[in-house]
């Protein structure tokens, strides 16, 4: 999926969102099921498909996060309120609009985030956070380079300046630490085995109780060019 996507992107660029589930739901991660739709009827039947409550978010131009950019509407019941929610994104993003996210409600939980950025020289950095609309202002993150270690899975649960309140099982919104320790690991894994992921986001990643779903993701990608820093060239 990847290598095809370079190919009709010579620079690279971000996945489209089908692409972004398969990749993850390849490597284990806990996904929320989505159906892309690009009109009101075939939303409408997409909520039928799944059921009882559902949640619709706007795929647009230039629109990173969601939730601040009035891209999503939550707690849709009926047809009437998925094409009112349809219209209002066509109001709102016009020629931008891409497609549309159908999902079902999730369980109201913790949002985190688990991110992966690739540097040149150094590789794959995975991110652990706080995360929600609110992940830029409280900047509460920990980072490690792949690949990591047990060692470095548990320096990064606790190196938050909110993990002792955050994995205290004495409160009632505790997170378990073995659900997100598992993404972690399984993040770290994709980085190594497809280093054409530059860039990957999940956020926000919801945890409720011992376990955990990602309700939003992007990832983008771009020609790997193996670097070597130690080798010297000759200046033409």
């Amino acid at each position: 999926m990847v290598r095809a996507a370079l190919v009709h992107t010579a620079g690279g660029g971000w996945l489209d969102p089908d692409d972004v589930d398969s990749v993850l739901r390849a490597f284990g991660l806990p996904v929320l099921p989505t159906i892309l739709v690009d009109e009101p009827d075939a939303a409408c039947a997409a909520r039928s498909e799944l059921g009882g409550v559902v949640a619709l978010k706007a795929i647009a131009d230039d629109v990173v996060h969601k939730s601040d950019a009035g891209a999503v509407v939550l707690d849709v019941v009926d047809d009437a309120g998925v094409r009112d929610a349809v219209e209002g994104f066509r109001q709102r993003f016009g020629d931008r609009l891409r497609g549309i996210l159908v999902q079902p409600m999730a369980a109201r939980g913790r949002e985190l985030l688990v991110g992966l950025s690739s540097d040149e020289l150094f590789g794959p950095l995975v991110v652990f956070g706080l995360g929600g609309v609110d992940t830029d202002m409280v900047a509460d993150r920990v980072a490690r380079l792949t690949p990591l270690t047990d060692g470095d899975v548990e320096q990064m649960l606790h190196g938050l300046r909110s993990s002792a309140a955050l994995f205290d099982q004495a409160r009632p919104n505790s997170v378990s630490k073995e659900a997100i320790a598992d993404v972690l690991r399984r993040v770290a894994a994709l980085a190594d085995l497809v280093p054409e992921i530059a860039e990957l986001d999940l956020n926000p990643v919801v945890v409720d109780g011992g376990s955990c779903v990602v309700l939003d993701a992007r990832i983008r990608v771009r020609p790997r060019v193996w670097i070597d820093p130690l080798l010297r060239g000759l200046r033409s």
